[in-house]
């Protein structure tokens, strides 16, 4: 049977398309199953096909089992399944980054800036990879599809694209204190925590960060780096991280502590 040309990556993100979702309750062990809200369709599809006849035989599984009545839909997962179209989706490093109303972008050789109302920002870029702008979009574009030349196509668009985005919106962080007389406190430019310990623990943000202190059990870390508010929110976190039997610490405000269960002791007869 020969090579199917269709990549794993293609189907999932046809079946993206077609509303089909992973059923991580049912998933596990070497296999992937894909629902449809509303439908009993299921499909089955290993995570790492053995070989090449195996893959096929799942691709023509799949095409017996998606049959909607819509043609839209299945004219498009036929071309994608045959390896003739692309799932409409760019991957993350083809998609080009609009540059908004009062950005500016310098590129010098492997040297970018990007300036805006929310600060400046500069990063250089891997060799491999080119980047050019023409004052309404910025296209990043690798050589070839060698694995690494992929990987830094992709890291080196996030990088940029999160460069533009905080010089106009900025990245903010919160976190959350919890715990009985555990508070914080604004200190100077850093702030003060007060976390159980013998002493208060000071944190100065770095170049570019700023803290705020709205209430005694909330921090607020902003900026327009975004690896830095992630890196100094990261620090302040890690001062008393949240225990998990209580959940007394600091903790991200979306962070979610899953209770440790404890000990239960039978009855003395």
């Amino acid at each position: 049977m020969p090579e199917p040309t269709t990549t794993y990556r293609q189907l999932r993100d046809a079946l993206r398309v077609l509303h089909f979702r992973t059923d991580r309750k049912r998933s596990g062990g070497g296999h992937t199953v894909l629902a449809r809200p509303g439908s009993d369709r299921i499909i089955v599809l290993p995570t790492r096909p053995a070989t090449a006849t195996v893959w096929a035989s799942h691709l023509a599984m799949v095409r017996r089992v998606i049959r909607e009545p819509d043609p839209r839909d299945v004219e498009l997962l036929d071309q994608i399944l045959r390896g003739h179209g692309s799932a409409p989706v760019l991957p993350t490093g083809k998609q080009a980054i609009p540059i908004p109303a009062g950005v500016t972008v310098v590129i010098t050789d492997l040297h970018i800036k990007v300036e805006g109302p929310k600060g400046k920002l500069e990063f250089t870029h891997h060799p491999n990879i080119a980047v050019t702008a023409d004052g309404k979009q910025i296209t990043v574009t690798r050589p070839n599809d060698e694995r690494l030349n992929r990987a830094l196509h992709g890291l080196t668009r996030a990088r940029v694209n999160s460069m533009v985005v905080g010089v106009t919106k900025g990245y903010e962080k919160k976190l959350k204190v919890e715990g009985v007389g555990f508070q914080a406190a604004a200190k100077g430019k850093g702030v003060e925590l007060t976390v159980g310990f013998a002493d208060r623990i000071v944190h100065e943000p770095p170049p570019g960060v700023t803290v705020a202190v709205p209430d005694p059990t909330t921090i607020v870390v902003s900026g327009a780096d975004k690896q830095v508010v992630g890196q100094f929110a990261a620090e302040i976190r890690a001062s008393r991280k949240p225990e998990p039997h209580k959940g007394k610490g600091i903790r991200y405000e979306s962070e979610g502590v899953r209770p440790k269960e404890g000990k239960s002791f039978a009855a003395r007869k």
